[in-house]
């Protein structure tokens, strides 16, 4: 497929996924409304920026992470659009069949050759010359740079994906079939930029690159969502045991043109596909039944936090575990701390004794639109916070708690506590307000027996008691990421035991309770 890249129209790359209940359209004539800001993390290009990260991380991680990003350029372009096209494929019973033109309204997305649209994005031609668009080309406008906000009729809808769990009302449909129709009528097609399209390239949503297997000894895998977490840690560190075969990702233009891995658009595995084992690293809310599809086919799964993100998702995960022979392993960072291996000890205490543990956290503020805002992905708590809790529950077995709450301070703070049965307790103080300077920080103490532990940012680490500190630790902050995933990939290849189904119970069911507490008081910014 064709599509409009840093304003160059470039051919190869994937079609976006089609779903029984949306469209797919060919597109005749586009005119960008918006380019939108605060989709993505963008990261600044200044040399302090990236000294800073190598500082705190080393040059191969920052190399990784240079290169993710660059990669990330043409993703990072998308705008607000509207336009005229052909149905191609239409779902059972609408009324706008295959070859019937029709407007659509694209809230998040790129100049194409073909897109996919939703059907409360769909509208009949509001005047018959519209039709008359030229066959062999695509007519492109950009933006209007003077347009007025009042007549910005798409506000309220800026980057709204089908996957955000944010309805669309009949009212807003409404408002932006008008908005549709007068923008197209009012457009000068005759100035547009005329994008050639008459050597149609056919529909397709995977590529079909050879597979090349480097070792047959290594197990074959497969991965969901290619972000910079994927870019960045997951590849990177599994390639010694695993040979990844396949990548599923959502966005054509996060897949390079030039692939060698097989590539696919669909959120989901295709029934024919078969691995040894499933990399999940994609939206939040998918996690859970992508897992559930690999364990019912006995696969071994690496699950990136959260593993649900709802209590009914989280029991049927529960329930297929016990009864399939697949594994777990999930994506909590801080049980390959090697600090972890020094706690008990330098607190004087047994496995299962109690201790308390307070936490302050950092986290980077999200852009205005990124998909962590979406109501399907919950609160930060869930999606960031759950590291730090699951990290006292790894530390206690998985204890079970006996009580906990949430407090919501004015900015946006959240305050959280629990108590276990074995009454360890734990606090923990999540906020956006502070220094972005090299992203994700927190400060951690553990104490017990008179003696206190201090962790901060996975690197350092100090034990003291009531005379001197009596141990001083340090490593890079960033290798027990990596080291998460070259373990469970050893894992995988060695077919060890994965997660047990108490942990999986505990952590995840603790988090979707204080989830929800968030949720019934206010949500987080």
């Amino acid at each position: 497929m064709k599509l409009l890249a840093h304003n160059n129209w470039q051919d190869g790359f994937l079609d976006y996924h089609r779903g029984a209940s949306t469209f797919r359209i060919a597109v005749r004539a586009w005119k960008d409304l918006e380019k939108l800001e605060g989709l993505y993390f963008v990261r600044s290009k200044k040399i302090r920026a990236a000294w800073n990260y190598l500082h705190e991380v080393g040059p191969r991680s920052l190399f990784h992470k240079v290169r993710s990003r660059l990669q990330e350029r043409v993703r990072n372009e998308k705008y607000v659009s509207c336009g005229i096209g052909v149905v191609l494929e239409a779902p059972e019973g609408n009324p706008f069949t295959q070859g019937k033109v029709v407007m659509f309204f694209s809230p998040i997305g790129v100049c194409a050759e073909r897109i996919v649209a939703q059907p409360e994005f769909v509208f009949p031609i509001a005047h018959e010359s519209m039709a008359s668009l030229p066959q062999n080309a695509i007519l492109y406008h950009a933006p209007d740079q003077n347009e007025k906000t009042e007549n910005r009729f798409w506000q309220t809808i800026r980057g709204w994906s089908a996957h955000a769990g944010i309805p669309i009302s009949e009212g807003i449909t409404r408002v932006i079939e008008e908005g549709v129709a007068r923008v197209l009528e009012a457009t000068d097609w005759k100035n547009a930029r005329a994008l050639p399209a008459e050597h149609s390239s056919p529909i397709q949503e995977t590529s079909e690159a050879p597979v090349v297997r480097a070792h047959k000894e290594k197990k074959r895998a497969v991965l969901f969502g290619y972000g910079n977490f994927a870019k960045v840690i997951i590849l990177p560190n599994v390639k010694r045991y695993l040979s990844v075969e396949k990548i599923h990702e959502l966005d054509p233009t996060q897949i390079p043109v030039r692939r060698a891995a097989r590539w696919d658009t669909n959120p989901m595995p295709r029934q024919d596909e078969m691995y040894d084992a499933m990399l999940i690293a994609s939206y939040h809310h998918m996690h859970a039944s992508q897992a559930i599809w690999g364990l019912e086919r006995n696969m071994q799964l690496a699950i990136e936090k959260p593993i649900a993100t709802t209590e009914a998702d989280l029991q049927k995960l529960l329930e297929t575990a016990e009864r399939c022979k697949g594994k777990i392993y999930t994506g909590f960072h801080k049980r390959y701390l090697p600090f972890n291996d020094l706690i008990h000890r330098d607190l004087g205490i047994k496995r299962g004794d109690p201790f308390s543990y307070h936490s302050i956290v950092y986290e980077v503020a999200l852009p205005e639109l990124h998909w962590y805002r979406w109501p399907n992905s919950r609160s930060r708590l869930l999606t960031d916070g759950c590291h730090w809790i699951d990290h006292f529950l790894y530390l206690n077995d998985f204890a079970k708690p006996a009580a906990h709450d949430i407090f919501i301070a004015p900015d946006g703070t959240v305050n959280c506590s629990i108590v276990l049965e074995n009454d360890a307790h734990f606090t923990m103080a999540l906020t956006t307000q502070g220094s972005s300077r090299i992203g994700v920080q927190d400060y951690i103490e553990i104490r017990a027996n008179g003696a206190t532990i201090r962790m901060i940012n996975n690197a350092l680490y100090s034990a003291e008691d009531a005379h001197r500190i009596f141990r001083k630790e340090k490593i890079n902050r960033i290798f027990c990421y990596n080291e998460m995933y070259r373990q469970i990939s050893r894992n995988m290849f060695y077919d060890r035991p994965g997660e047990s189904i108490q942990s999986l119970r505990v952590s995840g069911g603790i988090a979707l309770e204080l989830d929800q507490k968030i949720a019934s008081r206010k949500t987080i910014a």
